[in-house]
């Protein structure tokens, strides 16, 4: 996302040094974004997948404002893109470890399967798609497929709570 970022940004007439700045600026964002997600997650005991969700939402639509190709609207977008749309990640491996404690294997697996098909796919569908349409339409393209894999999440079941397990026989209230 970097150098798609940096290129976009160029594209809206950034120079390269206020380029660096708002990546360095966005960048920053992502790291607080996971951090406060991660405080949320641990301190409210939050364990649904609706804030997951709606991270996806918000850093899709961000994604989406950077095809705008309007220099004001890029940067809002970039701003959001790397903030929520890196926050996302790191609230589903705080919620699927949490639903697999004791079980490092599958977390893993469906934590590793998940991210670097991502990973993967991401970069290769973005250049294909710039080559082919444009650099706005490879955006595009990108948020529609974080707003479809939000809408995918959000009707996945928190898992029950401690009382609840306890009342069907399958664990101790803590």
């Amino acid at each position: 996302m970097l150098g798609y970022s940096a290129l976009t940004l160029a594209g809206a007439g950034l120079s390269s040094g206020t380029t660096a700045w708002v990546l360095l600026v966005a960048g920053l964002l992502s790291v607080v974004a996971r951090i406060l997600s991660g405080v949320l997650v641990d301190r409210c005991g939050f364990r649904s997948w609706w804030l997951v969700t709606l991270t996806m939402w918000i850093g899709g639509t961000g994604v989406a404002l950077l095809g705008a190709g309007a220099q004001p609207v890029v940067l809002v977008g970039c701003l959001l893109a790397y903030a929520f749309g890196w926050c996302w990640s790191g609230l589903t491996f705080a919620l699927v470890l949490s639903e697999n404690s004791g079980r490092p294997g599958r977390s893993s697996a469906v934590l590793q399967a998940g991210g670097m098909a991502g990973s993967a796919a991401g970069p290769v569908l973005m250049a294909w798609t710039i080559t082919h349409a444009g650099i706005g339409s490879a955006w595009l393209v990108m948020a529609a497929a974080m707003l479809v894999a939000g809408a995918i999440v959000a009707p996945v079941p928190a898992p029950p709570t401690a009382r609840v397990q306890a009342r069907l026989g399958e664990a101790e209230p803590g």
